[in-house]
């Protein structure tokens, strides 16, 4: 899934609490689609009807229906330098419980202590951290992929081809000799041997260079009833043409080769963790948002390039 709202932040190490409100927001928007979640509110005009003459104000409130009853659900960001601790959790949680909402969610860059966990899960209250990836996250997974491109420079040249012309029909006019220029890749030329698939000419030349790489000149012989035939082109001078044999030379030159080094975390951006239900986003640079499997799961399933 990807939303190319989701990521604003220009990348700077820390993120403005209005910016880190509103990719909460963005996230839930994109996750919720699939299950018909939508953004009721959000930011400091989302309030909720609380105690009489009390509108408590919602950071991102999420609404759904199952088609007989509407479920509304608060989230709270929090981007603080510091775990979020049991006071803010049983102040959220009495907001939930004034307002009559159905679910409260508390969204913390560096976490929660161990009591606002414990406190959370008995009132039944989501926790998730989303923050920037950390050095402990790429454990199981894969952070480096080092690959290594080789371009071959080989090129089979001074090519001439043993043709006969076919007998012209009424009206028809035949290619009658000398040389053919043609703007043609040799992949283009097929050769249709009786009985056998036909093949391009270059995968033909190069099975018999290869067999022999130190040659000057390379003889392709071809059975009587060969046709060479250019399908892209039917108009080319020598398409559908009998042939009994090729003659090429091939210029061999070292290979260029070059490295590249694809690194994961430069492209994550954020990873969003649900603590109780152990669910784990990626969210990248690019607005991609992927669930990942556990760590020991990855490899199976077959998402191991990224946390």
């Amino acid at each position: 899934m990807s939303d190319s709202n989701v990521v604003r932040d220009s990348g700077a190490d820390d993120i403005r609490w209005q910016d880190y409100e509103e990719l909460v927001k963005d996230i839930y928007e994109v996750l919720g689609r699939a299950n018909g979640v939508t953004i009721e509110c959000w930011g400091s005009s989302c309030r909720v009807e609380g105690p009489p003459g009390v509108f408590p104000q919602i950071d991102v409130l999420t609404v759904h229906s199952d088609g007989l009853h509407q479920y509304r659900t608060a989230i709270s960001c929090k981007n603080w330098n510091k775990k979020v601790g049991i006071p803010i959790v049983r102040e959220f949680s009495q907001i939930i419980d004034d307002a009559r909402l159905s679910k409260g969610v508390i969204v913390s860059k560096m976490g929660f202590t161990v009591p606002a966990m414990a406190y959370a899960e008995a009132k039944n209250i989501g926790l998730v951290e989303l923050r920037r990836p950390l050095d402990e996250d790429w454990g199981g997974y894969i952070r480096e992929v080092h690959i290594t491109l080789m371009m071959d420079q080989t090129e089979i040249h001074d090519v001439n081809f043993n043709l006969t012309a076919p007998k012209p029909g009424p009206g028809e006019e035949v290619y009658r000799g000398g040389p053919i220029h043609w703007p043609l890749m040799l992949n283009q030329i097929f050769i249709g041997i009786p009985g056998q698939e036909a093949e391009t000419f270059r995968k033909l030349a190069d099975d018999e260079w290869s067999k022999d790489e130190g040659r000057e000149v390379y003889n392709l012989q071809f059975p009587e009833g060969s046709i060479l035939t250019v399908p892209d082109f039917p108009d080319y001078p020598a398409h559908g043409y009998s042939i009994t044999g090729a003659t090429f030379k091939v210029r061999f030159s070292p290979p260029i080769t070059e490295e590249i080094v694809v690194r994961a975390d430069e492209h994550v951006y954020m990873i969003m963790e649900s603590l109780f239900d152990g669910r784990r986003f990626t969210i990248t640079k690019d607005g991609q948002i992927t669930e990942n499997p556990p760590p020991d799961d990855a490899a199976a399933a077959g998402n191991t390039d990224r946390p």
